[in-house]
């Protein structure tokens, strides 16, 4: 079951997260694209695209924690088995 009043607002800042990744992805190709890229701007696009990731990943953990671990998903399958 999907905790009720708050799922609503995570699931509206998972959707804003994800837009995020999407820009950062889209900076990432145009300076490939571009040949504009250099070594500290890689470093920097490739971070702040992990750090969005992370984001991300937190806030679809917290809209359902039970439907993460479900049956079909045991926390083996997942990755995060103690």
């Amino acid at each position: 079951m999907i905790a009720p009043v708050h799922s609503s607002r995570r699931c509206v800042h998972g959707r804003a997260a994800w837009q995020r990744v999407l820009v950062k992805e889209a900076e990432l190709d145009q300076a490939f694209a571009g040949g504009r890229i250099d070594d500290a701007g890689l470093h920097r696009i490739l971070a702040d695209i992990g750090l969005l990731q992370g984001e991300l990943r937190y806030t679809h953990l917290q809209i359902s924690p039970a439907a993460c671990l479900a049956p079909t998903r045991s926390p083996s399958m997942t990755g995060y088995a103690a």
